[in-house]
């Protein structure tokens, strides 16, 4: 997710310290990451799901140091569902704090729950700064073995009802342009095929149990897109 080039893109000298947005936080972990590969950065993490982000701002929002003393981590953590309509599902406080001056946003394991890529792209681009030099960067999973997998129609009907399946081509393709429509003109897109092992049996029985196992395995496309001014 952080490739080479957006990390030197970013470390170099910037006016002020860098604001960055962790799109998808989860329990803070990758917040963590950010602020330690980034000193002195404001990092912001959003996701959807207020019990994660209880945790998050509870354990990471500042750490003890060798002398036993509570350091702030740089790390700040928001309920906020990314894919929501800009003028009537982003908080106030949100737009106040973020709108046009977060200078990077990273997203890992994340961007294949957003229901509309159109929109994503939107809010990001209403996020980052424009000056050039912001930047995007993800990856995006597409669970294509999956949808193979599935035995009979009932299997199947039952993978569609929880996500659309278009070809990995058009959905990587939906989120390229969805970016581009929100005048992003350079992309860097790295692709790798992901593998995942679990107990025999684990498949079928998460398949009834919850929809998580959509997760399982699948395609893992790196993508890091720059906006032109």
């Amino acid at each position: 997710m952080l490739t080479a080039h957006t990390y030197l893109l970013l470390s170099e000298p910037h006016s002020a310290p860098l604001l960055i947005v962790d799109l998808g936080c989860g329990p803070g972990n990758s917040a963590v990451s950010l602020s330690a590969a980034f000193p002195g950065a404001t990092i912001i993490g959003l996701d959807v799901d207020e019990a994660m982000v209880g945790y998050a701002q509870e354990h990471h929002t500042v750490h003890v140091d060798g002398e036993g003393n509570e350091v702030p981590t740089g790390c700040n953590f928001f309920t906020q569902d990314i894919a929501a309509d800009w003028a009537e599902g982003w908080s106030e406080e949100l737009k106040e704090l973020l709108a046009g001056k977060v200078d990077a946003i990273f997203s890992n394991y994340t961007l294949h729950w957003v229901p509309s890529f159109d929109r994503l792209a939107a809010n990001v681009s209403h996020l980052l700064r424009q000056n050039g030099r912001s930047v995007f960067a993800g990856n995006l999973l597409y669970c294509g073995d999956i949808a193979a997998m599935s035995e009979t129609d009932e299997e199947r009907a039952l993978v569609e009802a929880v996500v659309r399946y278009p070809t990995e081509q058009q959905y990587i393709a939906d989120f390229l342009f969805a970016f581009r429509n929100a005048f992003f003109g350079r992309f860097i897109v790295n692709y790798e095929e992901t593998f995942s092992f679990y107990p025999e049996g684990f498949y079928k029985n998460s398949k009834q149990q919850h929809e998580s196992f959509l997760l399982l395995s699948g395609y893992l496309t790196h993508l890091t897109c720059y906006q032109v001014l």
